[in-house]
């Protein structure tokens, strides 16, 4: 329903969002992903008011450190350290800055049939990683939640 969304979207914001919701199957994964691939097209910008008037960008999301501008800015981070250590370039600033990303050819993995899944690995934690993984289960459906160890 992403793809369907997508493409008969025409890049309209509204109009991608009905038919990714319409198509079934998810009534918020969809939709939110088909606009997150659309708005990677056409730029943030392209959001109007409506989109964006309720977003609290100082608020910290619930599982994480991060805020909205914080997420942003890491994610940019991230983002600038894998393009030049991938080979690419940053060049220019401001809004003519451009990030140059090498073309490589295509890596053709084998076919898997994931209806017949084969071995999987054997990862294992150490008793030291397993007991550093925290958690935080909800109450209830719909509750907030409290953290674990």
């Amino acid at each position: 329903m992403v793809l369907l969304g997508y493409l008969w979207g025409d890049g309209d914001i509204e109009k991608t969002m009905k038919i990714s919701t319409c198509g079934g199957y998810d009534s918020d994964c969809n939709p939110s992903t088909a606009l997150g691939v659309l708005g990677v097209q056409i730029g943030a910008k392209a959001f109007g008011e409506q989109y964006v008037s309720k977003l609290d960008r100082s608020k910290k999301w619930e599982f994480t450190d991060y805020t909205y501008d914080g997420l942003l800015a890491v994610s940019e981070k991230l983002t600038r350290q894998l393009v030049v250590a991938e080979g690419g370039k940053i060049e220019g600033s401001g809004a003519d800055e451009r990030f140059l990303i090498p073309v490589r050819d295509v890596e053709v993995g084998s076919l898997l049939d994931s209806s017949k899944p084969g071995p999987g690995g054997d990862e294992r934690l150490t008793a030291e990683e397993a007991a550093s993984i925290r958690y935080l289960p909800c109450k209830e459906w719909g509750g907030q939640s409290e953290e674990k160890k």
